[in-house]
This record gives structure tokens, C-alpha cells and sequence, in this order.
């Protein structure tokens, strides 16, 4: 067995060991989702807060009552080859609403990046996406790319 099917049948096994961890307990302490070219980790959701610097602009929701979810989204290309990653089609759905997020920032939480990006070959990202959206809605699912929609536990719902 090669280095790289190696890699991929731990980062499986780590997976599901650490998918039916969480799950235990009190309700789902994160969303994940795999195929074959990607895994994706939703660790936390923030609900708030309803304003985000970039320098010295201050961005808040253009709309009056909309509010900004963070979604801390961790994600792992598992080809043996760099793919592209659309952050647009990660949407959140509230209600019959959905909306992809206006803004892509690194994990510090600061440094906005582009809507798309090359994950380089086994290597994982960490990112924080931030979505405007009504704010008597409370998210309800969320599509991850290609990986498909997952409903949003509330244990991973935070008030900021």
C-alpha cells in the first residue's frame, strides 16, 4: 500500500471514529461531510457579531433587521492532486431563503480571501465564510459544495 492510500484510508477511519464521538452525548458537536475528493468540518456556527472590519471599513448587513452568521468551516482535499474550491456554493438556508457568503476570510478571522481557491494535493484549509441574512431567521441547513446539505444541529449555534 502506498504513502498516499495510507493517508487516505487513516484520514477515514479518523473520520468516522471522530464522527461517532461527537455525535454522542448531548446532540452533534460539528457537521462533517466526505466523498471521495474532499472532507469538510463545520466546527461552529456564530450568530453574530453584526460587524466586520476590513482595515479601517466597517462592513455591517446593508439590510435593516439582517444580522451576519459565521460559519468556521475546515476543509481537506484528499485527491493526490491540487483542486479548486468554490466557497459561493457553500449556501446557507434559512427558512426558504438561501444565500452563499458575502465574505471569505482566513482562519485568523481578518484576511479576506477570493471566493475560489486551489487546495493544494492532502493539505487542509481552515476558513471563516460570512453570510448576511434576515435576522428573526435562524439558519437551518447548510449546503457544502459538492458534498451535499446537512441540517444544523443547535449545539453548534452560537449567540454571540
Amino acid at each position: 500500500m502506498g504513502c498516499y492510500e495510507a493517508m487516505r484510508r487513516s484520514t477515514f477511519l479518523f473520520s468516522i471514529i471522530f464522527a461517532l464521538i461527537s455525535c454522542g452525548g448531548d446532540g452533534a458537536w460539528q457537521i462533517m461531510k466526505q466523498d471521495q475528493q474532499w472532507m469538510a468540518q463545520i466546527t461552529r456556527i456564530n450568530l453574530g457579531p453584526n460587524e466586520y472590519f476590513e482595515g479601517s471599513y466597517r462592513y455591517q448587513p446593508q439590510k435593516e433587521g439582517d444580522r451576519f452568521v459565521w460559519v468556521f468551516l475546515n476543509l481537506t482535499n484528499q485527491q493526490s492532486k491540487p483542486i479548486k474550491w468554490d466557497h459561493t456554493k457553500v449556501l446557507l438556508k434559512a427558512g426558504t431563503a438561501s444565500q452563499d457568503p458575502f465574505r471569505v476570510l482566513q482562519e485568523d478571522g481578518k484576511s479576506p480571501i477570493k471566493e475560489t481557491e486551489i487546495i493544494p494535493a492532502g493539505k487542509s484549509i481552515s476558513r471563516v465564510l460570512i453570510y448576511s441574512i434576515t435576522d428573526s431567521a435562524n439558519p437551518q441547513s447548510i449546503v457544502i459544495g459538492p458534498l451535499g446539505e446537512s441540517e444544523i444541529p443547535e449545539s453548534i449555534l452560537f449567540k454571540f
